[in-house]
């Protein structure tokens, strides 16, 4: 048997006046498992998760790998099904998809429910963190995302993230976690701790070697420098400082001068 941190049964949640996306209600269905597993998953991990969701098809029964398969094929006609090239059966859902899907999850279950959720359906028990393996970095990705946007602090993620760093950095997992793509929206149910740190690496990863793909998080922090500069700790606003003094043009078009100037004003007119 696996445990969590927050020992929540499975919610039985009401779907029928979410927005479909335009898919059928069943596929709907199977999206949003595939949003809560977000990366590459296969039909099987689905049909295992679905009733752990208390998702049934439109029938009222438990959803077969043939109703899961249509599922899937109605997804990639809509070309919101991206397949792993090098892993045939595995996919996950398009950005433009699997986030607003994962909105959705967000707003139908506390972040401590999907926690759950992901726990048992990766038997991973979160009270036993020094057995944990990071040779499931599907498993792994998913477990942050869901702590991250569950608001979980330092003292429910430290076991975790040791249990990462004894094989690798962990902020590259959580880049993909909840950075890659970025979704200001859901971002903001990240502990306040996180959010810097996590901000902090984007920018410091921009700043050094123009991460093209974090500029999203930079300008998220710069917006937040802009609106409360107190707010930000002092090594964000430092790398923050770094980037708007690069408004030469590579920077500027990707970001409006005058953002850059604005921000590099708060933080000199700060540092005086």
């Amino acid at each position: 048997m696996t445990h969590d941190l927050f020992n929540t049964p499975p919610a039985i949640v009401a779907i029928d006046k979410l927005d479909k996306q335009g898919l059928t209600a069943d596929t709907h269905k199977v999206a949003l498992a595939t949003a809560l597993l977000w990366t590459y998953c296969t039909r099987t991990d689905l049909y295992h998760l679905l009733p752990l969701l208390a998702f049934k098809d439109s029938a009222g029964r438990i959803f077969t790998v043939e109703r899961i398969r249509m599922a899937a094929d109605e997804l990639k006609a809509k070309q919101w099904l991206q397949e792993n090239s090098q892993r045939p059966g595995y996919f996950q859902l398009a950005d433009t998809l699997r986030i607003p899907l994962y909105q959705q999850l967000l707003e139908l279950m506390a972040g401590s429910e999907l926690v759950s959720l992901i726990c048992r359906f990766h038997r991973v028990d979160l009270r036993q963190m020094r057995y944990y393996r990071i040779d499931n970095r599907s498993g792994t990705i998913a477990l942050l995302r869901a702590m991250l946007l569950s608001g979980a602090g330092q003292a429910e993620l430290a076991p975790l993230i040791n249990a990462i760093n004894r094989d690798e950095d962990w902020g590259q997992q959580a880049a993909y976690a909840v950075l890659l793509p970025f979704d200001a929206a859901s971002f903001e149910r990240v502990d306040a701790h996180w959010q810097t740190d996590l901000a902090y690496r984007a920018t410091i990863s921009v700043s050094n070697a123009w991460s093209a793909n974090l500029l999203p998080v930079v300008d998220w922090a710069m917006g937040q420098l802009q609106a409360n500069p107190a707010k930000l700790a002092p090594r964000l606003r430092l790398a923050l400082a770094d980037i708007a003094l690069q408004r030469g043009a590579r920077f500027c078009c990707s970001m409006p001068c005058t953002a850059s100037k604005a921000a590099a004003a708060t933080l000199c007119g700060r540092r005086r």
